[in-house]
């Protein structure tokens, strides 16, 4: 092959190419320019946020709910230690605890209904 049939047979190449570059430039959509507030936004510390009318209730919520299950904790070794005390086997306990959660279930159907 001749240098310059070589060169013909590149050049439609070239021009496919800038074709499909073209194209896809025009599918593109345009960047759109994010718009300027006229405030600017400042994070909030976490100490701010936690502060804020929006966490309130998630915070108090959240705290009763630790609360409660360290002191149901505490009462269920209390209770432990007492039938311990009283000298209750491990099978009379068992059943005890066993009849307790029994009537938590009871009592969240019934309330549930």
């Amino acid at each position: 092959m001749a240098p310059n049939e070589n060169a013909a047979a590149s050049e439609p190449t070239e021009e496919l190419a800038k074709d499909e570059a073209t194209t896809e430039l025009q599918k593109e959509p345009a960047a759109a320019e994010p718009q300027q507030s006229a405030e600017p936004e400042t994070k909030q510390s976490f100490m701010e946020a936690a502060k804020s009318d929006a966490l309130r209730p998630f915070i108090i919520i959240s705290t009763s709910y630790l609360l409660f299950t360290i002191t149901d904790g505490a009462i269920r070794m209390i209770v432990l230690l007492h039938a311990y005390n009283k000298n209750f086997s491990a099978l009379q306990v068992a059943v005890m605890f066993t009849l307790y959660e029994l009537a938590g279930v009871v009592t969240n159907l019934a309330a549930g209904a």
